[in-house]
Parts: structure tokens; sequence; C-alpha cells
């Protein structure tokens, strides 16, 4: 549609979407083009044409935007909630412009993994004190899954990998060689410790809120002292134990027990 102006030409870009089209008004007389208008004089009726162009995103989609929205997405609607196609929407793109970059949601969840553990704050301590390395690792950790519960499923999930992992790994190997357990026992009790924290995590998370240990506890007082005598009596104790307090406590058992078993078996030479 062609409407009279008294101007030959009125720059406008476009609202929306932001820095995908802009439009321009340009005014011509009839039968000109919009170039050949602006050298002609005034006089006959002039009128507006609006000429819409793409022009490139001023934005373009990286590995590190990826990674950005997917913390943001986490954050925001829970671990379950992260797809590809649901990720590519939230960066606006097709989900084949993110495989350019992450092939699949596992590469992806690996790298959330390790830049998670990247940021995991442990204490520097005494290299002759086995039993205070080992907790400091695995407190640092439960400090960091209490501060982000949303990625707890993410580093239970996600097998060790990468530089990161590997480093806190090592860190912890050492210090139980140190203890003085074989190879076999070393790998036995990092499995015990990691999956303790894990599941003391995922288990507490749930757990958060005053009035789900209330409806949990009202659940164990309704049960049979009589039928279920131990239970009924240690009731309370399973619905308030503070997650900080209880990790430390369920962390010196393990302990305890790693320095029981270095103690009766001592270890063997590592075979070459």
């Amino acid at each position: 549609m062609r409407t009279p102006t008294g101007a030959y030409a009125k720059p406008s870009v476009a609202t929306s979407p932001p820095s995908r089209t802009a439009c321009w008004s340009i005014a011509c007389r009839p039968g000109l083009t919009p170039f050949a208008a602006s050298a002609q004089l005034l006089g006959a009726p002039i009128y507006t044409y609006t000429v819409v162009v793409s022009i490139p995103a001023s934005s373009p989609l990286t590995f590190e935007a990826i990674i950005a929205e997917a913390t943001r997405l986490i954050q925001e609607e829970g671990f379950e909630a992260l797809t590809m196609r649901g990720l590519a929407a939230r960066c606006d793109v097709t989900a084949m412009s993110l495989y350019r970059h992450v092939q699949t949601k596992e590469e992806l969840l690996v790298i959330l993994a390790n830049r998670l553990l990247d940021h995991l704050d442990v204490p520097e301590v005494d290299s002759e004190d086995w039993r205070g390395e080992v907790a400091a690792v695995f407190s640092a950790l439960h400090r960091m899954w209490l501060a982000h519960p949303e990625f707890a499923q993410i580093i239970a999930a996600q097998p060790a990998d990468g530089k990161v992992a590997f480093r806190w790994m090592e860190r912890v190997f050492a210090a139980l060689e140190r203890a003085g357990l074989s190879d076999p026992q070393i790998v036995a009790a990092y499995d015990t410790l990691a999956s303790y924290t894990a599941g003391f995590n995922q288990q507490h998370t749930g757990r958060r809120s005053s009035a789900a240990a209330s409806t949990r506890l009202a659940g164990l007082r309704n049960i049979e002292a009589a039928e279920f005598p131990h239970v009924a009596a240690l009731a309370e104790l399973l619905t308030t134990r503070d997650a900080a307090g209880g990790f430390d406590e369920g962390l010196t058992l393990i302990l305890d027990g790693i320095a029981k078993q270095a103690a009766s078996e001592p270890r063997a030479p590592r075979r070459k």
C-alpha cells in the first residue's frame, strides 16, 4: 500500500524481533525507483514503500553462550528440563546449531559437571594428615551441593572425566595411599566416599523444607511402637538431623573404617 508523504526517505528499525530484521521507509514518485527518486525535484505526489531486509544477529552462537544458557535453564527450571531441543529454543537457534558445538546432551552434562568441580573450594591441609585431606575434598563437595542443589543430579550422574575431576581424584587417591591402603582398597574407599556424598545430598535435598520434615515426622510418630520400637524411639532424630552436621558424622564413620582397614592390612607394594 502506498501513502503520500512529504519526505524522500525516513529510516526506521523494527522493534520485533531485535537484531534480526531492519525496515526502511523509502519515499519516491510513482513510476520511479527509490534510487532514481532521490534525484528528482519535488512537485509530484510522493509515496512511501517499506523495504524489509534480514541482518545477522548481533550475538552469534558460541560454545560459552551455550554453557551459560544451559546453566540458567537448570537454575530456573531444574535438571529434568534440560533437553537439547529446549536449550536450542532458549538460544533462539535450531538444535542442529547446538550440535556444531556440543555433540550430545551427555557431553554437555560432563562439561557442566567439570565446570562445577573447577570451582570447588578445598582448603589446604597438612600433607601428612590423610584424614584431613580426604575430609576436606568431600566436605567441599558437600558444601557446593548444599549451595547448588539443582546441580546435584549432574554431578552424581556423570562419570569423572577431564583434568578437573582427575585433579580431585588424584588428591584423594594420594591421601588414601598415605593411609596405607592397597590399590583395590583405595578404589573401594573412594567409591564408598563418593557414593555416600552423592546419596546423602540427594536424600537431604528433598527434606529442606520444614513442612516436609513435619509431614515425615508425623508419619513416623504414628507407627506402632510395639512393632517398631527402635524406629519409634529414633523418629525425631531421623527427621531433624542437620544436613551439615549429619554429613560430618557419617564421613567420620567412613574414615574410621578406612583407618581400621589400613591398620589391619599393611599395604603391599604396587605392581609395576
